[in-house]
């Protein structure tokens, strides 16, 4: 276990993150278990010093325990607040990464997400998916067009051997590294998004 200050250990988890803004980076599962500890051992002790106030202490001991008790208190709240905080961005970055990736995410991005956090993009992906079958016969593809189109076609090349991909009405065209061609843009968003297709403006 860590000999930091709970506060400190809290504060470290969201600079973190603040540090690699771009990315995410690898789960922190040892500070947060220190971080808990830390509050459950703070908040054991508060809950002792509160029970002998009750019970035993008087005058300037008690003013004293009162005043160590709400230190401590504001330290947990702060603590719980760092923690929340490292959650809740963690989560806003593994949805985006549905947005920006579809449902593969790249394995070197993978790698850093533990279990639960897995989990729970398999879970968004999933209701993200049937929120989009439950619009007419066909559905709607939100991850289609992300960005209002200037044009309705776009030109592109491609950047690495795709093979056959099929447009929305139908045609079959092969995707071969450094070809180029005329596409809808909302069939080709999403291949640009995963770095198989590149605008040529």
């Amino acid at each position: 276990m860590s000999t930091k200050p709970v506060a400190e250990i809290g504060l470290d988890l969201v600079r973190e993150l603040r540090r690699n803004c771009d990315i995410i980076p690898s789960y922190e599962g040892e500070k947060v278990r220190d971080c808990l500890n830390g509050i459950n051992a703070l908040y054991s002790e508060t809950y002792e010093q509160l029970q002998r106030l009750n019970n035993e202490l008087s005058g300037s001991d008690a003013q004293n325990v009162t005043i160590e008790t709400t230190v401590r208190s504001k330290a947990i709240q702060f603590a719980y607040r760092c923690l929340l905080a490292y959650h809740h961005e963690r989560i806003r970055r593994i949805k985006a990464l549905r947005w920006k990736f579809g449902g593969n995410i790249p394995s070197r991005i993978k790698s850093n997400l533990n279990e639960s956090e897995l989990e729970f993009f398999n879970s968004y992906c999933q209701n993200l998916a049937d929120f989009q079958s439950s619009f007419g016969g066909s559905g709607m593809n939100l991850l289609a067009c992300t960005r209002p189109p200037e044009d309705l076609y776009v030109q592109v090349k491609v950047l690495q051997d795709y093979g056959d991909f099929e447009t929305t009405d139908g045609t079959t065209i092969t995707l071969t590294t450094n070809s180029i061609h005329n596409l809808l843009q909302q069939d080709c968003e999403m291949l640009i998004r995963q770095g198989v297709l590149e605008r040529i403006i």
